[in-house]
């Protein structure tokens, strides 16, 4: 054998002893990528400890910066001067991560990286399809205890080599990079906030339109409006409504549906004065309820640009007396009877006390939460506050003539109805 002959047989062993070296490393890093499938995307967020030592949470994504911070033991919005925000959405998103297994590992690739989304919101290369959400944890101190980006969102195994990955489809998870690398997870972060208002506790309080038993609208620059509902039930009624005039009902439920599931749109500057948001001059609604509740809204001016308005808000306790029990004095009762009798009465005193101790202390919680802050309520709620008399009023209809015993004209009679088929009959040939 020549030398020729030997070197090529030498180079072909070479090649066959590495492509055996590259196949062994392939299956072997394939188990490893099968054996973490199911394994937590953050290890350490299996330690409660852990997940407790969360102070700050931060969204990033194109054009929207998030945060979320614990101060004094309550989660707020630094960005929104501080406001509260929901605790379950913070503890619903711990979770979430607590709980996030990886689906799937993909081979690393800054095509594939920004095909999926998941470029860094401060990448020079990003855009707005190409970027994820950027999601960073730290502690009190400032330290990061974890930060992935959620990118876009996985419709199935047949998305994996498909250009069009992200888009379209039933999706099933989430395209989440790491440090390290891009994986799969089943989570699809609905929750991610967009903007700071998306998390803030923006419930303000909730009274059913019915239960509105007076409403009063102070003007700066209009007669005020006194609206109540008659004892016997109905609609409320202004005060001073004419014997040719009858309430708009459409406008009428708006206003008396203000209190109703009202939630705000923002909170304001705390450093705006009275006079900019047009609060030295407002516009007061005030609204009684059955139960004795008396709530007030100061509306201001538009907020900026929108069709929003300023609201302070407060409440408190109209003291009613509780009706007392009358005594039948010809009644046969024993005096066992009588006993029986003030011993029910005082149980209902003593709950009616309760209830009454419980609702002062619901208001003084709720007036301690308002006073701190001026609200931007929403256009399609606040307007209703706004309305003057006549947005309420509109002149009596006329009766039909039915009801004063004459026919109906409400469909043409011709005095020949016997003789025209009727409609069914007309289409069906049958009445």
């Amino acid at each position: 054998m020549n030398s020729k002959k030997m070197l090529m047989l030498i180079a072909a062993a070479v090649v066959l002893v590495g492509l055996a070296h590259w196949s062994s490393r392939r299956r072997d890093s394939g188990r490893a990528v099968a054996r973490r499938i199911g394994t937590p995307v953050l290890p350490a967020f299996q330690d409660v400890d852990t997940v407790n030592r969360i102070a700050r949470m931060t969204f990033v994504s194109p054009g929207s910066t998030v945060e979320v911070a614990r101060v004094d033991g309550t989660w707020v919005a630094p960005g929104q001067y501080g406001y509260p925000v929901k605790f379950e959405n913070v503890r619903e998103f711990a979770l979430s991560l607590v709980n996030l297994k990886i689906g799937h590992v993909l081979s690393a690739s800054e095509v594939r990286r920004k095909r999926l989304g998941l470029l860094p919101p401060a990448d020079e290369r990003a855009d707005r399809a190409s970027s994820g959400t950027q999601v960073v944890l730290a502690d009190e101190h400032g330290v990061t205890l974890a930060e992935l980006i959620v990118g876009n969102e996985f419709q199935g195994p047949e998305d994996l080599e498909s250009p069009m990955a992200g888009y379209g489809g039933m999706p099933q998870g989430r395209y989440v990079a790491t440090d390290e690398e891009m994986i799969v997870v089943s989570e699809l972060f609905h929750g991610l906030p967009r903007k700071a208002q998306d998390w803030l506790d923006d419930d303000l309080v909730h009274v059913a339109g019915s239960d509105i038993a007076k409403i009063e609208l102070a003007h700066p620059e209009r007669d005020r409006l006194v609206l109540r509902r008659p004892e016997t039930g109905g609609n409320l009624t202004l005060s001073d409504l004419g014997a040719q005039e009858e309430m708009n009902t459409s406008k009428l439920g708006g206003l008396s549906g203000v209190l109703s599931h009202l939630r705000f749109a923002d909170v304001a500057d705390p450093a705006l004065a009275d006079e900019a948001m047009g609060l030295d001059r407002p516009v007061v609604l005030t609204a009684e309820t059955r139960d004795g509740t008396r709530y007030r809204l100061d509306v201001g001016n538009k907020a900026g640009d929108t069709d929003d308005r300023y609201v302070r808000l407060s409440a408190d306790w109209i003291e009613t007396e509780s009706p007392g029990s009358v005594q039948d004095e010809t009644s046969d009762k024993t005096p066992a009877d009588e006993v029986d009798v003030a011993d029910a009465e005082d149980d209902e005193a003593e709950k009616d006390r309760q209830e009454r101790e419980k609702k002062r202390a619901e208001l003084e919680a709720l007036n301690a939460q308002w006073s701190a802050w001026t609200y931007i309520l929403p256009s399609y709620k606040i307007h209703h506050v706004m309305a003057a008399r006549e947005d309420l009023v509109q002149e009596k209809k006329a009766k039909a003539k039915s009801e004063a015993g004459e026919p109906d004209k409400t469909v043409p009679d011709d005095g020949d109805s016997e003789k025209k088929p009727g409609f069914f009959r007309r289409m069906f040939g049958r009445d």
